[in-house]
C-alpha cells in the first residue's frame, strides 16, 4: 500500500529514461514523484515490511477504496470485462487489460473513453446538483455537496493531470454558481493550469498535462469558429 516502509539490500538501479519521442516522457514524471531509482532483489527475503507510516494516507484511502468497489464487482464480471469496468470509473488500470482489447479500443477510436477527464466530472456534478434540486435542497447546498463529490471522486482517480484540471475548473464553476457570477470557459482553464503549474512545476513536461489543456485550449479557441464553418459549408 502506498505508504508502507520496507527495509531490505540490494543495488539500486538508476531510473531508465528511453529516447523514444512521440511516446511519454517520464524523466520529468518520475522527478515530480521524487523517484530517484529502483531496486530489484532476486530474494524475497532481503525485503522486510516495516509497517505502515503516517505518509500518503489519501492515497492509500483511494487505493483501498477502489479495491473494494472491484471487489464488489468481481463476482458478477470476467477477468476480462473488470479492468476495462474500473479503468472507465477511475482510470490507471491499463496493465491489467489485455494487450489485444486495448489494441481494438485504439482502433476504433474509443481509447480516450479510457480516460478519466472533464466528461466524469461534468458528469457527476451535474447528478449531483440534479439529486440536490429535486429533493428540494437549496441551491448553494446543492453545489457544495456537487463540490464535494468531484473532489472525493478525484482523490479516488488519482488526481493524475486531466482530472486534477477538471477538478480545479468544475470547483470554479461552483464558485461562480455559488456567487452567481457567470465566468468563462478559458479564464477557469488558465487559472486551472496555474494551480497546477503552482502546485507542480514539472507538469509542464508531463504529456497527459500537456494533451489534456491543449486539448481543452483547442475546444475553447477554436470548436465554436470550426462548427460554424462546417455549418456554412
Amino acid at each position: 500500500l502506498p505508504g508502507s516502509r520496507l527495509s531490505g539490500y540490494d543495488e539500486i538501479e538508476t531510473v531508465r529514461i528511453y529516447k523514444n519521442p512521440g511516446k511519454i516522457e517520464l524523466a520529468s514524471r518520475y522527478e515530480g514523484e521524487r523517484i530517484i531509482g529502483k531496486i530489484f532483489s532476486a530474494d524475497e527475503k532481503n525485503v522486510v515490511y516495516q509497517g505502515i507510516s503516517d505518509q500518503y494516507r489519501t492515497e492509500r484511502w483511494a487505493l483501498q477504496c477502489r479495491k473494494k468497489i472491484g471487489h464488489i464487482f468481481a463476482p458478477y464480471m470476467d477477468p476480462v470485462r473488470l479492468p476495462i469496468f474500473m479503468t472507465l470509473l477511475f482510470g490507471g488500470s491499463y496493465s491489467d487489460i489485455p494487450p489485444s482489447v486495448l489494441s481494438d479500443f485504439s482502433v476504433t477510436g474509443l481509447i480516450h473513453i479510457l480516460s478519466v477527464s472533464g466528461s466524469h466530472i461534468a458528469l457527476l456534478f451535474g447528478f449531483m446538483f440534479f439529486i440536490g434540486r429535486a429533493a428540494g435542497m437549496p441551491q448553494k447546498l446543492s453545489v457544495l455537496l456537487a463540490s464535494v463529490l468531484i473532489v472525493m471522486y478525484g482523490i479516488l482517480a488519482g488526481m493524475v493531470p486531466p482530472v486534477f484540471r477538471a477538478v480545479v475548473m468544475g470547483l470554479l464553476t461552483a464558485g461562480g454558481l455559488l456567487c452567481s457570477r457567470e465566468g468563462r470557459a478559458l479564464d477557469f482553464l488558465g487559472l486551472a493550469v496555474l494551480v497546477m503549474l503552482s502546485w507542480n512545476p514539472l507538469y509542464l513536461f508531463d504529456i497527459s498535462f500537456q494533451l489534456s489543456v491543449g486539448a481543452s485550449a483547442g475546444i475553447l479557441l477554436w470548436g465554436k469558429p470550426w462548427a460554424l464553418w462546417l455549418k456554412k459549408h
